[in-house]
């Protein structure tokens, strides 16, 4: 079974997201134990900025150092949206040819209705992420699903 798509309609009760804020949601990571409450504190409220080097499989940025309390990891597996924090500190944010493992500590995820908004960055644009809980993180992407579907 096919959807249907009226083209006149299309995409006229989509809601614009805000780009501007630079406010990137995000939850509380697998590894948070492995980063002290002052590395999480300060990942929670520090700017940082989109790197040149960002491409498919992930956003790179500058901006504080975020150290992590051991180093690297066994290798375990990421998703999209991943916030791994290699040794140099600057975090890198997993997209969609995001590789299938990794051994960088994560220190947050990106919610899934945010995910595009960090892969539509251009670098040196700025960014900030704010700690949700799961219940919002569920609510936001069902919402986004809701615009979609109201689109077709």
């Amino acid at each position: 079974m096919s959807a249907r798509v009226d083209a006149e309609r299309a995409g006229r009760s989509a809601v614009i997201p805000d780009y501007d804020t630079g406010q990137i949601r995000a939850i509380t990571g697998p590894h948070a134990q492995r980063f002290t409450d002052e590395a999480d504190s300060l990942f929670f409220s520090a700017e940082f900025r989109v790197e040149p080097a960002s491409d498919r499989m992930g956003t790179r940025l500058s901006g504080p150092r975020i150290a992590a309390r051991e180093g690297e990891i066994l290798t375990t597996g990421v998703v999209a949206g991943a916030v791994q924090i290699p040794s140099g500190g600057a975090p890198i944010v997993l997209l969609a040819e995001h590789q299938a493992t990794g051994g960088y500590p994560v220190i947050a995820t990106v919610i899934s209705a945010d995910v595009g908004l960090v892969a539509q960055r251009l670098p040196g644009e700025r960014l900030r992420f704010t700690r949700v809980d799961r219940d919002l993180a569920v609510a936001a992407l069902r919402g986004t699903r809701a615009t979609l579907d109201a689109m077709a």
